[in-house]
């Protein structure tokens, strides 16, 4: 009889357990996917929600354990109750039980072969003649409550309490782990921003530098510009006086070559023509003197 009540409260002990591990399961899956969410991009979460998350998460643990104790105590209260209904008829099963272990026993006391005498044998009712025998015990159904049933179900009072205390304990153990592992997230994740705003705020202010330093570039080189395309322009105009200049004095050179040679022409013209009168005139003189020899 114990053992059926204790495989009852067993079985109901396990269709808790799955109970509870079913609402857990179910119940961790949001906060699994809100823990990922939180911490993809690497984004710190919101302070104003770490309170809301942490009474959520004890309020599921408080319902959690207030649901198992309940469950619990209606499996032991199914069980009193059915021991109390069946109480006369487990205590009958246990006598019977007895009677039938020691009745093994006489029965291998009654395999020997037994001596009487006549005065005993006269003595015997007739059932005991005849073998047949009416158990008077059996009619008999105790009234008084067995020890064992009693401390079997003070036990199980004592490993309830104990269950519910460890497992009360535990949630409390993973309620502060999870509060500790979250506050240790968000200072890792608040030094990790405090580092990154640091290297971004180093970035912006060498950006800012560098865009000066660009505009200066820039006005040099506009600068720059200006005076080479000014330069060009009067290197430009400086050339194209010249070419002119040059162009007149070509011009003037040539037409001074020109009449320097008209000139030479007029001046060769006028040297023939005096080469002629002197060869004319030493001719002249010539012939003079030979006619002044021969007069």
């Amino acid at each position: 009889m114990a053992g059926r009540v204790g495989f009852a409260v067993l079985g109901n002990d396990v269709d808790l357990d799955e109970r509870a591990g079913r609402k857990k399961g179910d119940k961790s899956k949001p906060k699994n996917d809100e823990v990922n969410k939180k911490t993809a991009g690497n984004k710190l979460p919101n302070k104003k929600k770490k309170p809301a998350a942490g009474v959520a998460a004890a309020a599921e643990i408080g319902f959690v354990r207030d649901e198992n104790e309940r469950c619990l105590r209606e499996a032991m209260m199914l069980s009193k109750l059915d021991f109390e209904e069946k109480k006369d008829f487990y205590a009958q099963m246990k006598k019977e039980q007895q009677d039938d272990h020691k009745g093994g026993k006489g029965k291998k006391k009654k395999d020997k072969p037994l001596t009487m005498s006549l005065d005993q044998f006269n003595s015997l009712r007739p059932d005991q003649l005849t073998g047949r025998h009416e158990p008077e015990e059996a009619e008999r159904i105790p009234s008084e409550p067995i020890q064992g049933e009693e401390k079997f179900f003070e036990n199980i009072e004592e490993a309830a309490r104990k269950t519910l205390e460890r497992e009360s304990r535990h949630e409390n153990y993973k309620v502060t782990a999870g509060q500790f592992n979250q506050t240790l997230r968000a200072s890792q994740y608040e030094a990790e921003l405090e580092k990154r705003d640091f290297e971004i705020q180093a970035l912006r202010l060498e950006v800012d530098s560098l865009k000066d330093d660009l505009k200066l570039v820039k006005g040099r080189n506009k600068k720059l510009c200006e005076v080479i395309s000014a330069s060009e322009m009067k290197s430009k105009a400086e050339l194209v006086v010249e070419l002119d200049k040059m162009t007149k004095v070509r011009d003037e050179l040539t037409q001074e070559v020109l009449n320097l040679s008209a000139q030479l022409e007029q001046e060769r013209s006028k040297v023939n023509i005096l080469t002629l009168d002197v060869k004319k005139a030493h001719g002249k003189k010539k012939q003079n003197a030979e006619a002044g020899h021969k007069e």
